[in-house]
């Protein structure tokens, strides 16, 4: 494929050499060009990769990785690119301009996107695609061209395919002149004259056809519908993948579907129920006792009627209401009580059943009790007295009773004296603990596992078969603790049963005086209580009378601002973007070339997002007041001030922004907590100049000793406030030193600032506050140099750390280990004029970790005004952190 150029004022023709798209395509090129071959990939990109790590620091904002961040470290850097699949950037054609003597300019749709090299021999690339996932072919004049130019495939000249592109930088007009001059004279075909038909319609070719399809979808729907059922029949796989999404994706639907489908077709569900009741009986079993357990024991009474028999008793009506609705309250907390217990009694009891089941038949009979119902154990306050069938009798005369070494009868073992009773483990000789016994416990158990809540209450009130369980669990309980858990479960069945079967008798009867007892209010003190059951409020009811909010807010739930907008870098909403690549009318004002030649000269990759509100302003040839173009660029933050701390960006702020903030009184309650209570501002904000360069004087003594590589640590106090609390932490001097050294390199604000060359070299400045120290009556502050001028720090001695026993210091740092001491440093307070409200660079100057290259503040002239309210949630929209 040939395209023609524009190379110094002249047409020129250039023959595409494809390179292979296998991550090299840069490297492949460079070596076709230098080489004339591609066969020392390998050994170019290895000296590529070692310049740029041997020039990291003014390579390394160049460099790009597969998200087009920039690389954190050499290492990093070099570790990815040896890979022979990672893309080069326009960092490695710079290194390549520097290693080899040439001069390489990369050409873009015909636009000279870039020159890499010193002036030499011009070699061209062609560069396509996007800037994270593009691709590199050789470029060759046509007169240079051969047959065998690419090793991969051969060139045809005269070949003209679908994507050769005439490319030029100037308008058609001029070009199509050139070339007429150009190639007057020789043969081909002539040139068009015939003009074709009027453009009735602002819309390209692609466009039209676009709408008129729209359009026939929409005036035949079945054309549309019998190609669908023809394509479902051709693809059922694909048709069955898409059913499921959807239905996962919107369950509503698909529940819905099912509902109709099973009301127009009963028999399919009734068939469906029938199989499945079948295969899983028990599931059956235990919706019907669901179901037969919330109709038994519901009130079926007559609430009126129970009214109108206790006003006629009372005489006062308001009264007699009281007392139903409480005991009726009363009635339903005792019941769900009631079911509480009985669930947890019988997990309780089928874990016990699992626990012996998997006991084998060998297993001794002691060992089944104590895997059956846990270990053993007396307790003297839970003996029961005159029972025969707890304890063996001793029938045997001859056998003597065992003697222990105090002269005690040995009648049982392993006694414990604990704080409140005596303990003692079972014994062989007098505990009735047989088979017989066992297997009563698991037919009681059993059966107690399979009844429902009303089949235990019938059990407890009316045919007194859980009475006769618990008198035979009363014999044994004395054996084993968990066992006397079990039965104190029972009995709060038992009471509960009881109590509800008093209320429906009372209610029942009309009895005033059991009623007014069983309907009294809850009081916590001599405080009623006023809670009503209309007060409990189910979740179901509320997601259920709520149900078009709870699905918005569902919906908005999943859709997080997450998209970044190219005008205007801001994290956005799904649904308040739109995709560039899918508009359907392509976007052609100057304002967008603007936007467009930004990105492609700075050689960074834009979203391929936009947002609406940037969208409707470009489209009308506006430019957003949020719009980057706007200089409302946000650089990165560098690690160098990304990793300091809170008292570490204090010493390198230029300014400092005061305001005064007060705790709001509550309104109501007097009693809530400091941390609590609302904070709100008071008062101006006042902007104080820091005085940074005579801080930096304030570092460590220059008669210490200095070793190689220190780690300079110091430790700053600040300012004590009303209530004599300071606040302590670590500053790193090192982390000071870069952060400083970068912003003097990139910061306007912080190029005149006086730094030495090493770190270490803080300490060893003959200026030094221990020899510049100037003690007057009215000042006898260790802050004042000989200038005047105020530094922000003032170093702490041993003799007067005395001076803190009556402060509160709280520590923000962690504890350093196997680390020298540290130098003591005080805050002092700053003493100085403040800064003019109408500085247009005070937050620029207050926020240097904000703003790194120290412009583009909030009060920045721009070409569009920007509200402060536009800029502050820009801020706090973008896309960087």
């Amino acid at each position: 494929m040939s395209i023609i150029l524009k190379d110094d004022g002249e047409l020129s023709g250039y023959q595409v050499v494809g390179m292979p798209k296998d991550g090299s395509c840069l490297f492949h090129s460079i070596s076709f060009l230098v080489y004339g071959r591609t066969d020392s990939t390998c050994s170019i990109r290895s000296a590529i990769v070692a310049y740029v790590a041997d020039h990291w620091d003014e390579m390394q904002v160049y460099t790009c990785d597969a998200d087009g961040d920039v690389y954190t470290s050499a290492q990093s850097y070099m570790s990815d690119m040896m890979k022979p699949t990672t893309y080069g950037s326009a960092s490695e054609l710079m290194a390549a301009g520097k290693i080899y003597p040439f001069t390489f300019e990369v050409y873009e749709n015909g636009i000279l996107r870039g020159s890499f090299g010193d002036a030499g021999q011009k070699k061209c690339l062609r560069f396509t695609g996007s800037y994270l996932s593009g691709h590199y072919d050789v470029l060759i004049p046509i007169r240079d061209a051969s047959p065998s130019s690419s090793p991969f495939h051969p060139i045809t000249l005269n070949s003209v395919t679908s994507d050769t592109a005439i490319c030029t930088l100037y308008d058609l007009n001029s070009t199509q002149s050139e070339l007429n001059m150009k190639h007057k004279g020789k043969g081909g075909r002539p040139t068009k004259t015939k003009k074709g038909r009027p453009k009735v319609s602002e819309l390209s070719r692609s466009e039209q056809l676009r709408e008129a399809a729209a359009r026939y979808r929409q005036k035949h729907p079945e054309k549309r519908r019998e190609t669908v059922e023809l394509y479902n029949s051709l693809h059922p796989g694909a048709n069955r993948a898409s059913v499921a999404q959807y239905s996962a994706s919107h369950p509503e639907v698909n529940r819905a579907a099912v509902a109709r489908y099973s009301a127009s077709h009963p028999e399919v569900n009734q068939a469906a129920v029938s199989r499945y009741r079948a295969s899983h009986p028990e599931v059956n079993r235990q919706n019907l006792a669901r179901k037969r357990s919330t109709d038994k024991l519901k009130f079926k009474g007559n609430i009126e009627t129970i009214t109108r028999v206790l006003t006629t008793k009372l005489k006062d009506r308001l009264e007699s209401e009281k007392i139903v609705k409480w005991t009726l309250h009363n009635r339903q907390r005792t019941l769900e009580d009631l079911n509480k217990t009985a669930n947890k009694l019988k997990e309780k009891i089928v874990a016990a059943l699992e626990k012996l089941k998997i006991c084998p038949e060998s297993t001794d009979i002691k060992d089944k009790f104590e895997a059956f119902l846990g270990k053993s154990e007396h307790r003297s306050n839970q003996e029961p007295f005159y029972s025969e069938q707890a304890y063996k009798v001793y029938e045997d005369k001859e056998k003597p009773i065992e003697i222990d070494d105090t002269g005690k009868a040995k009648t049982f073992t392993n006694i414990k004296k604990m704080s409140k009773s005596l303990t003692w483990s079972c014994s062989d000789s007098l505990c009735v603990l047989n088979d017989g016994i066992l297997l009563k416990f698991k037919n009681i158990f059993e059966v107690l596992s399979l009844q429902t809540t009303p089949q235990i209450y019938s059990m407890s009130v009316e045919t007194g078969k859980l009475q006769e369980n618990v008198n035979f669990i009363n014999n044994v309980k004395s054996h084993f603790p968990h066992l006397r858990t079990i039965i104190r479960e029972i009995y709060q069945i038992h009471s509960d049963c009881k109590l509800l079967l008093d209320i429906d008798n009372s209610l029942a009867t009309g009895n005033v005086d059991k009623l007014m007892e069983l309907g009294k209010q809850p009081t916590v003190g001599s405080a009623v209580v006023e809670r009503t059951p209309d007060s409990e409020i189910v979740e179901d009811e509320i997601i259920k009378s709520n149900k078009v909010a709870f699905k918005l807010f569902s919906k908005k739930s999943v859709d997080t601002p997450k998209l970044d907008c190219m005008s205007c870098n801001k994290l956005c909403y799904s649904r308040d973007i739109s995709s560039i690549e899918r508009l359907r009318k392509p976007i052609s004002t100057d304002v967008w070339k603007q936007l467009l030649n930004y990105y492609n000269s700075s050689l960074i990759t834009h979203s391929p997002y936009i947002c609406h509100t940037c969208l409707a302003k470009i489209r009308a040839n506006q430019m957003p007041a949020v719009c980057i173009l706007n200089d409302m660029h946000v650089s990165t933050v560098p690690p160098e001030i990304a990793q300091l701390n809170d008292y570490e960006n204090i010493l390198i702020q230029r300014a400092k922004a005061f305001q005064v903030v007060v705790t709001m009184n509550p309104v109501a309650n007097k009693r809530l907590p400091n941390r609590q209570m609302v904070k709100k501002v008071k008062g101006r904000t006042f902007h104080l100049p820091l005085p940074m360069e005579e801080t930096l004087k304030k570092l460590p003594k220059p008669e210490d000793a200095i070793i190689e590589n220190p780690e300079l640590y110091i430790i700053v106090r600040s300012t004590p406030n009303k209530a004599n609390i300071i606040w302590q932490d670590i500053v790193d001097v090192n982390k000071v030193y870069k952060a400083l050294q970068y912003l003097k390199n990139v910061n306007k604000h912080y190029a005149y600032i006086k730094l030495t060359d090493l770190p270490n070299q803080l300490i060893n400045i003959h200026e030094n506050i221990q020899h510049n120290v100037t003690n007057t009556p009215d000042n006898t502050e260790e802050g004042i140099l000989e200038d005047g001028t105020a530094a922000l720090l003032t170093q702490i001695t041993r003799e007067k750390e005395t001076d803190y026993e009556h402060y509160t210091i709280y520590p923000l740092n962690e504890r350093r280990q196997n680390a020298p001491a540290s130098e003591l440093y005080q805050m002092l307070k700053v003493n100085t004029a403040p800064i003019d409200a109408r500085d247009k660079d005070l937050d620029v100057k207050c926020f240097p970790h904000l703003y790194v290259e120290g412009k583009y503040g909030q009060f920045h002239n721009r070409q569009q005004k920007v509200t402060s309210s536009e800029f502050i949630k820009a801020r706090l929209m973008s896309k960087h952190p």
